[in-house]
């Protein structure tokens, strides 16, 4: 079975299936503990982490982390506005595009100090993480965070009648109704709110800074008019290089060498990914009761594999899955975009990202074998607890055999995790 996912993955390193064995004979010391352990779920920008965050406050409703937020960074002078003006709470979950692992980067010490601040020497605070395929990661920031494709493939859509699914529509003609956009109702109406209340542009502003490109005759959209004007420009190497290194914890600083400032290979990052992704590198700490441990990752999921990710998630928390179909839960549901970000991506261009990000990919490759084997996991636990039966469990028929599935396991993820067994 292991053999099999490291070569399904492509794994390269010869300790994969050793390291993997040893995922699946991790005993119980990984297990959730909601009387002790506080979730903090450290989002990677467009890898589905918004939905995570949104279901995550659904699960835990009055116990999230002050200054928390479900699509940008974590809120320092709110969070301690709040935990200075009320009353101790039990948090359960937090959430930002944050990291509190990274001792590197000098707000993720900063977070890490405030959590254990006001968790309590008693707790223990446990990473969740998602991670994407590198290049639609790239193509998704991009494409739908700086230069917001979908915003202006739904007005053109709506303006000429099309169906809402129509994806037919080039970059040139997004970029210039973007730019016609800004030139005829944005700018002017930054500049007659300024002047009415007499305000000083802020010239740091998003907006401010767009609108004064345009008015010096310069063009604040050329990396959203072609993908190969961002493949060579100098952006790409400081925001879209190692986009995954977040879930590498500590391994990763600056340029990308490892603590021993020594030159990584792939196969050092699969390796180490094997370790400290599938919680082999922490996993003797959780026997000590001491707080001040190094968090570990108690979940990861995938965001090209959602729901298999969900399921396992509702597994590892044992909380039954909620139902998102319905009510405000249901716009939970129906974050996906009608077109997808490499639309307008070539072939070339995509393998260029392959060959200039072999770590992302390592990572990648790595956290679907870990996923898998996690599934097998759960459905070996689930099929080895047969003879229970009590108020917790639920029966479901499958090829004229009842299965006796708990109450944190739907029908649904059943028979997900019965196909990634059988692949």
């Amino acid at each position: 079975m292991i053999r099999g996912m490291v070569q399904k993955w492509n794994l390269v390193s010869d300790k994969a299936e050793d390291i993997l064995l040893q995922q699946w004979n991790l005993g119980d010391s990984r297990v959730y503990d909601p009387e002790r352990d506080f979730l903090f779920f450290e989002h990677i920008m467009k890898t589905g982490g918004t939905t995570l965050s949104m279901i995550l406050e659904l699960l835990f409703p009055d116990a999230v982390f002050p200054g928390s937020d479900a699509s940008a960074i974590f809120h320092f002078e709110e969070a301690r506005k709040i935990l200075n003006s009320s009353a101790e709470e039990f948090y359960r979950v937090g959430y930002a595009h944050a990291t509190v692992r990274n001792e590197a980067v000098e707000k993720s010490t900063r977070l890490r100090n405030l959590l254990r601040e006001h968790l309590g020497s008693n707790r223990r605070i446990r990473i969740l993480s998602m991670v994407r395929e590198p290049v639609a990661l790239r193509a998704s920031l991009i494409g739908m965070s700086q230069c917001q494709y979908n915003a202006w493939i739904k007005s053109y859509n709506t303006e000429h009648g099309l169906d809402k699914h129509n994806c037919n529509i080039s970059l040139a003609q997004m970029v210039q109704r973007r730019r016609d956009s800004y030139i005829n109702t944005l700018c002017p109406s930054m500049k007659k709110f300024y002047f009415d209340n007499n305000i000083t542009p802020k010239l740091q502003a998003p907006l401010s800074t767009t609108c004064l490109q345009l008015e010096q005759g310069n063009d604040p959209f050329k990396l959203c008019r072609s993908i190969r004007a961002l493949l060579d420009s100098s952006l790409y190497n400081t925001t879209f290089h190692n986009m995954l290194k977040p879930v590498m914890g500590r391994y990763i600083s600056g340029t990308g060498v490892n603590q021993d400032r020594t030159i990584m290979t792939p196969k050092d990052v699969e390796e180490y990914t094997l370790q400290d992704l599938g919680a082999i590198i922490h996993s003797h700490t959780f026997a000590s009761d001491s707080g001040d441990q190094e968090p570990d990752i108690l979940w990861f999921g995938i965001t090209e594999r959602m729901e298999e990710s969900l399921c396992l998630l509702f597994h590892t928390l044992r909380i039954p899955t909620p139902d998102l179909s319905s009510g405000k839960n249901k716009s939970i549901n129906h974050r996906v975009v009608p077109c997808r970000p490499t639309n307008w991506w070539t072939t070339d261009e995509k393998e260029e990202v392959v060959s200039r990000e072999p770590w992302d990919f390592a990572v990648y490759r790595t956290a679907n074998a870990i996923l898998d084997l996690r599934l097998q996991k759960m459905r070996q636990q689930i099929l080895s607890s047969q003879n229970r039966d009590d108020s917790t469990t639920i029966s479901f028929f499958q090829n004229q055999y009842e299965i006796k599935l708990p109450s944190f396991v739907s029908p649904q993820c059943w028979e997900l995790i019965s196909h990634v067994a059988q692949r």
